[in-house]
């Protein structure tokens, strides 16, 4: 009996010992398995939020998913800050001569100048006629650049098509609108919002507009839009369009910044 009586704490200290390492491995089995899935994503985040696979099928979601493994837009981390330049100042020795921007901007991703400019680090970024299907992100990264440094809903954001821009240096003007902007995003809103996808909208040459709930790729959705080449296209971005979001006016062969905008 004394024999038995001292085998059950024993026995009961065995089992605690044993239930307790069963369920050590059952915890790290669960952090394992639930790490595995918060690593493992089924599903691109880029395909997830883009709109126009919602729809389309397999297909186009394999071509969205080769276009961004091809081409992603680069971090807002490798550009130089020189918002303390005026390209105005004579002094520097140009004064809006071609190759004064690209003399400013070299060896970088882009630069900030001004306080109203995204300039391209790129050699061969001359202009609009630069950006295609292969490079789009690297654009589209420096007018998000734009975009986040002038989101409100009394911004535009402006590129200028070939012929209509005094530097062979790809840039980008970000400002405050003026009474023909504050008109011209008045006309756009009365007929863009609420519409779907691009609608045509005469402003100068063949002009398109679309609504956009959230900010989108702006390049890559307007080349979509004429045949893949922007060489004569213009691009406005208007923040806080509809209330909340984003309207995109792409025109041709004309720029309507000194309308819309004063420095």
């Amino acid at each position: 009996l004394a024999q038995a009586t001292l085998s059950i704490p024993l026995f009961l200290t065995v089992q605690s010992a044993l239930t307790s390492n069963v369920m050590k491995n059952v915890i790290i089995l669960a952090f394992a398995v639930l790490f595995a899935g918060v690593l493992a994503d089924p599903k691109e985040p880029a395909l997830q939020q883009d709109d126009e696979c919602a729809s389309s099928g397999e297909a186009c979601g394999l071509n969205a998913l080769q276009l961004r493994s091809e081409d992603r837009e680069e971090p807002d981390s490798n550009f130089t800050n020189l918002d303390h330049i005026d390209p105005d100042d004579e002094q520097l020795g140009a004064h809006y001569a071609d190759g004064f921007l690209a003399n400013l901007c070299h060896g970088t991703s882009y630069c900030a100048i001004a306080g109203y400019m995204i300039v391209a680090g790129h050699g061969d970024a001359k202009g609009m006629e630069s950006i295609h299907n292969s490079n789009v992100g690297y654009y589209d990264s420096m007018l998000r650049a734009a975009y986040n440094r002038c989101a409100s809903g009394s911004c535009v954001i402006i590129t200028n098509p070939v012929g209509h821009r005094t530097q062979s240096r790809f840039h980008i003007h970000y400002r405050r609108y003026n009474g023909g902007g504050a008109s011209l995003k008045h006309r756009l809103e009365k007929q863009i919002c609420g519409s779907h996808g691009w609608q045509n909208f005469a402003e100068c040459g063949t002009g398109k507009a679309k609504y956009f709930g959230g900010y989108p790729s702006v390049f890559r959705e307007v080349l979509g839009q004429y045949g893949g080449h922007l060489a004569n296209v213009g691009v406005t971005v208007w923040p806080g369009a509809c209330g909340h979001g984003v309207i995109v006016l792409a025109t041709t062969h004309c720029s309507i910044e000194h309308s819309i905008s004063a420095r």
